[in-house]
Order: structure tokens, then sequence, then C-alpha cells
């Protein structure tokens, strides 16, 4: 079986956003300055999708992970992937190493995510690997940060004969422990999520947590954020209900023991799908905010976001976003200011036009949900799709990146002001490739201090056959 496809929430509705911000090819702000560009491609023709960027803590690397596929060119491979994991230097973008993983069925490998030490001696990469027999197991994999090597891989199954992928990974704060999240099958529950710690020095596993939601069906976690102090450990995903079909489920976990602590659940107006993507955790305590798709009542999805209390999981307001188009709207991530006043949601939203979708950036007061400002961003009225968001380290602007047809289907980053969402920054990378394919951001992170801004993601080459490469961009954020 192939692993699960990412879809890589008292409710307030919102009504659609007036004001949308047509962005002409010279878009008002700066425009950052492109300080280097990698590529990485296996010699053969097959596709390179990378998933997933992290920075170390000291800013001199960048590092990398996705999949890596043999055999002929495609645009959307079944042939067996490896995870690869790329360095580069973060100045110049020259490679430093590079490292595979081929699991033990030697068959499908995909790396979804990846995170740095604190002190950034080390590098782990987790995803869903297939077993000598052909089922998926969570992967995980420490390397040397400074030359790739290969320090440990351990490997999880919920039981035997049964498929478990993991999605997100995140690193304790003393550096001591690495966690994983994901679903795994189990023949008397189905699916349900399970979150995994491995001692950070050998890979030993601590302890595995399953949640099974309260109707025994499919559970799917998506994502994880730990409390500022690093004692607890956040996940949600999607967990059927019942009654209520399919809801937000998020859970809270001790980092020290695994413990379950609380569980929230949410469902929507429609009783149908309601699936928690995204999450993030105030630095200044005290609230969760989670964010996803949430079917209405007779509508597409909604984006709909929750601020949970953070030592009991009690929903403290809900906001439920409609874009014009009574199309899909979905999150790409969340971000919280140092101050935890302001809580920021970055997606796409479908506008009513043929194929049209708009970014999407509002901010939040996270004491009551009251919105601060919207922002809808229109790229020369043609289809974007928002991927990832992150906040500057001063505060002063919210980085969002995704697709764009604006220009020849490419990466399209933008750095708007968390005063008022107006464009401060943008950039674009339009990949070589000139036939059958695009650019595709999936993943950013920036430098330490904020001078630099990194987009992974998957671009169309320039090869005789054609096929995706790993394409990783630097731009100047002055």
């Amino acid at each position: 079986m192939f692993p699960r496809l990412r879809r890589s929430f008292a409710v307030v509705v919102v009504l659609a956003m007036a004001g949308a911000l047509l962005l002409a090819p010279t878009a008002s702000g700066t425009v950052g300055t492109q300080l280097w560009v990698a590529r990485f491609a296996k010699p053969t023709l097959g596709s390179d999708i990378a998933s997933s960027i992290a920075t170390s803590p000291d800013g001199t690397k960048v590092f990398v992970t996705g999949s890596t596929y043999q055999g002929t060119a495609c645009h959307d491979c079944t042939s067996p992937a490896d995870y690869e994991t790329v360095a580069y230097d973060a100045v110049t973008g020259a490679e430093i190493w590079k490292a595979s993983y081929n699991g033990p069925g030697n068959a499908d490998d995909k790396a979804s995510s990846v995170r740095v030490a604190p002190d950034g001696t080390k590098v782990f990469v987790t995803g869903a690997s297939r077993d000598a027999s052909v089922y998926y197991n969570y992967a995980t994999i420490a390397y040397d940060a400074s030359s790739g090597t290969q320090l440990w891989v351990s490997r999880y199954q919920g039981q035997a004969d049964y498929d478990s992928s993991a999605h997100a990974l995140v690193v304790s704060l003393d550096g001591s422990k690495v966690l994983v999240t994901g679903e795994s099958k189990m023949s008397s529950t189905g699916f349900d999520y399970a979150t995994v710690a491995y001692d950070a020095a050998t890979g030993a596993q601590l302890w595995a947590s399953r949640y099974d939601g309260p109707a025994t069906g499919a559970d799917f976690a998506h994502a994880m954020a730990l409390s500022p102090g690093g004692a607890t450990v956040y996940v949600t995903g999607e967990s059927w209900g019942g009654a209520s079909h399919v809801d937000f489920a998020t859970v809270a976990y001790d980092v020290a023991t695994g413990a379950q602590g609380w569980v929230s659940r949410h469902s929507g107006p429609g009783f149908s799908q309601e699936m928690g993507q995204v999450i993030a955790a105030s630095p200044a305590g005290g609230r969760v905010f989670v964010a996803g798709e949430s079917k209405g009542t007779t509508k597409d999805y909604d984006i709909v976001t929750i601020c949970l209390a953070a030592g009991t999981g009690k929903e403290q307001w809900a906001m439920r976003y409609h874009g014009p188009g009574d199309g899909r709207d979905y999150p790409a991530g969340l971000a919280v200011s140092a101050s935890g006043g302001t809580v920021y949601m970055g997606g796409t939203s479908y506008d009513g036009s043929a194929t049209r979708n708009d970014y999407l950036a509002i901010a939040y007061s996270a004491k009551n949900g009251a919105i601060q400002w919207s922002r809808r961003i229109d790229s020369r009225e043609l289809p974007d799709m928002a991927s990832a968001i992150a906040l500057g380290p001063g505060g002063g602007r919210l980085y969002i990146t995704g697709h764009s047809d604006s220009f020849d289907d490419i990466y399209l980053t933008l750095g708007l002001r968390t005063s008022s969402g107006k464009t401060a920054w943008y950039s674009h990378y339009d990949g070589p490739g000139t036939c059958c394919g695009g650019d595709y951001p999936t993943s950013l992170a920036l430098a330490p201090g904020g001078s630099a801004i990194f987009i992974t993601g998957s671009s169309w080459g320039d090869g005789s056959g054609g096929s995706y490469d790993f394409a990783t961009v630097a731009f100047s954020t002055a």
C-alpha cells in the first residue's frame, strides 16, 4: 500500500475579505536579491522531490531533504524512491555533503521532514519507508551535520503487516530527544496517531504513544509543536468521531514520558470532514493554535483557526474563513508573534474564477480571534497556491511562499508587514525547464538573524528527458 498522501477548524464566520492585492510584474516593495541557486538531481531522469528545509543554529548551513526517484522520467512517479538529504553552504550554496537512505525493502522511501539539533551537531530526518515485506514504517535517521555520516536509523511499526508513515519531527529543546508523529495502523483500531520519542544520541526508542479516537476509526496526525518550555509536545490531525464524522483532534503529551495529557476535539457545522493541518505554540505560553480545513454545510472546505488553552486544551475561540469563490480554502502555516499577542495564518483561497486561487494571510488577536488585518494576494489574476510561511526573527515581516502561474509557474515569495499586511518585499524563481512542468516550493527557512531566506521545492529541469529536481534558492531579505 502506498503511504497516505498529505493534503507536504462557539465558531465565528469570517466573510470574504475585500482589497485583494494584485501583483503586477513590478509589485510594490523591495525586490529580494537572489544570492544563489542550488539544484540537485540524480543521474537518472527520475524526478527528485524536495519536501523540507532547515538551517543550522549558527547560520552556516542549509539542509534539504526529500525523495529521489530512479528510472525513467515522470511527473507523478510511482517508481521506487530513496530519502535524499543535502547540506549546502548558507553563504554560497555550494554542496557540502549528500546522503541517501534506501530502506530494507529496496522500495519506496519518502522523507517528509528535516530538523537540526539545538547545538548544530546533528541533522534528523523522518518519513515513510518500506520494510522487507510490503509495508511502510517510520524511518528516522540521524546524520553528522558536518560530514553527512549516518549516525543511526530507527524504524517504527505499530503492528507487523500494517503501514506506518511519519510526517513531522521536532527536537527537544535540550537536544536529548527526537520526536516524530504520523499514523500507524493496528488490526483492532485501524490507523491511530502514533508519536514516538528517540534518544538523540543513540536512536533508542524511549516511548511510543498512540491516540485512537472515540469511534475507533481512522486517525491521521499531520503536525506537531513543542511548548515554549519544552516539557509538552502537541500533535494535531484528523480523527474519526462517529456521528460527527471526521474531527480536528489535538493531543498533548509529556515529552519526558509520553504520557497523554489532554485531548481537544473540534467539529464543524457540517459534521463532515475536519482536519488539523498546522500547529503553533505561543512563545509566551498559555495558548496553542491549530488551523486546518473544515467542510461547511453546503460549501467546499473553509479554513478554521482555533485557539486552545495550553494547560487544559479547552477551546478559547475558533475563526472560520470562507473565501469569495465558495471553493476550497486551506492553510499553509501558522506563526505567533514573540509577545504572543498575534497569530498569523497563511494559506490558499479560491476566488471564484475558473481555476484561480489566491494567497491568503490573516493576523488574528491571540486573545479573542479578532482580525487585525487580512490580505488576499493575486498575482496577475492567475492561480497562486501557498505552501509555507515563516515569521521574520525581528517580527516585522511575515513571509509566505508558494507556486504561482504569474510568470510561467514560479516560486513566488512575499514578505508582508506584520503591522498591516502590506507587501514590503518579494522575490521569484523561475527554473530552467521550458516544457511540461513548473516550479513548486514546499518549505522555507530563515537565516538565524533574518538576513536571508531559503526556499526549497521541486523544479522542472532542462534535461533531454525532463524531470523535477530539488531546487533550493537563497534571497537577501534586505
